[in-house]
C-alpha cells in the first residue's frame, strides 16, 4: 500500500487530514481519498487510516538521527527520564517526548521490560531444543505454537529452515530433573511432535536484546 500525504510541514498532532492513497490489492489498483489522524514529529509520520473494505493501515516515513538515538538509548536504559534523554540527544524535553510518543504509536517501541537475573532465581540451566513435526500443515503448526506459547519455561520459539527440525525452542529451567519433567510431561505430549534433539548452554558468550537501529531500513 502506497500513500501520498498532502499537508503542510510542521510539528504536532494532526486530528484530521485528507490524503490520497494508491492501494494495490491483488490485481486491482484503486485510488482512495481518506481522512487520517496521527502525529508528525520531524521526519516521522505515524498515521492510522481506514480504507473502505480494506481495513486499518499504518503509514510511517523514514526516521532521522534523533529517532535513531532515542531508540538506541531507550534500549540501553528503558527507565531513563525524558529530561536526561533529551540532554543526551541534544533536544529540548518537549520535542523529545513527542518523538518518543510517536515512536510508540508507530509500533517501533513495543514496550518496556525489566531484565531479571535468572540465576538468582535458581534458573541455571538453558537448553536449545530442536522439534520435528509429523506433518507440515498450517493446522498442525498452529496447534503446536498455541500449546508452546503457554509453557512458562519457554523463552523463545522459532520456526526454522535449513535443519531437519521444524522448530527451535530456548528454555530455561532449574536443573536436569526440571528439564526432564518439562520434556516428558509437556513438550513431547503436544500432538504432532515426533522428534526432539536437545543441546545445553555451557556459557553465555553474548546475550543481548538491543538491535542496531542504524542498520535498519526505517
Amino acid at each position: 500500500m502506497l500513500g501520498t500525504v498532502l499537508c503542510r510541514e510542521g510539528a504536532g498532532r494532526v486530528e484530521r487530514l485528507t490524503c490520497e492513497a494508491n492501494v494495490t490489492r491483488g490485481r486491482d489498483s484503486l485510488r482512495y481519498k481518506v481522512c487520517m489522524g496521527g502525529l508528525y514529529i520531524g521526519r516521522l509520520w505515524c498515521f492510522h487510516w481506514q480504507c473502505p473494505g480494506l481495513g486499518r493501515y499504518r503509514l510511517w516515513m523514514k526516521l532521522d538521527r534523533f529517532d535513531h538515538q532515542i531508540l538506541q538509548l531507550l534500549q540501553e536504559d528503558g527507565r531513563i527520564n525524558n529530561q536526561d534523554l533529551a540532554d543526551r540527544i541534544g533536544l529540548s524535553p518537549s520535542p523529545c517526548l513527542r518523538r518518543v510518543r510517536a515512536l510508540e504509536e508507530a509500533g517501533l517501541i513495543l514496550g518496556y521490560r525489566a531484565h531479571v537475573d535468572a540465576r538468582k532465581l535458581g534458573l541455571t540451566l538453558i537448553a536449545l531444543i530442536h522439534i520435528s513435526m509429523d506433518v507440515h500443515t498450517p493446522e498442525r503448526f498452529a496447534h503446536f505454537e498455541a500449546e508452546i506459547a503457554v509453557v512458562p519455561e519457554v523463552l523463545e520459539c522459532l520456526l526454522i529452515t535449513g535443519q531437519e527440525a521444524d522448530y527451535q525452542l530456548k528454555v530455561i529451567v532449574r536443573d536436569m530433573d526440571h528439564y526432564q519433567s518439562l520434556l516428558l510431561q509437556r513438550i513431547t505430549r503436544i500432538a504432532g511432535v515426533t522428534g526432539v534433539h536437545s543441546s545445553f548452554v555451557l556459557r553465555r558468550v553474548l546475550d543481548k536484546t538491543a538491535v542496531d537501529v542504524s542498520t535498519g531500513s526505517a
